[in-house]
């Protein structure tokens, strides 16, 4: 299997973006442009069990992070 095909759990991502939001009284609006992603890529990460390593380390980064700060046992 490609190692970009496999699947990480959402709950570290969503734990950062909850975060993040909290942190910086943000909307999910204003947390998205902060991003530079739309709402909607938000609110489906937000709902989403697992996330692929591609959209994990996009993200991870755009929060400012390696991903495997937020994944330290399925990153590697």
């Amino acid at each position: 299997m490609d190692e970009f095909a496999r699947l990480l759990p959402a709950r570290p991502l969503q734990s950062a973006l909850w975060h993040k939001k909290c942190a910086q009284r943000l909307s999910w609006e204003q947390l998205a442009v902060h991003l530079g992603v739309c709402a909607r890529t938000l609110y489906r990460l937000m709902a989403a069990t697992e996330v692929s390593y591609v959209v994990a380390d996009r993200m991870a980064c755009r929060l400012g992070f390696h991903p495997v700060l937020l994944w330290p046992k399925e990153w590697s």
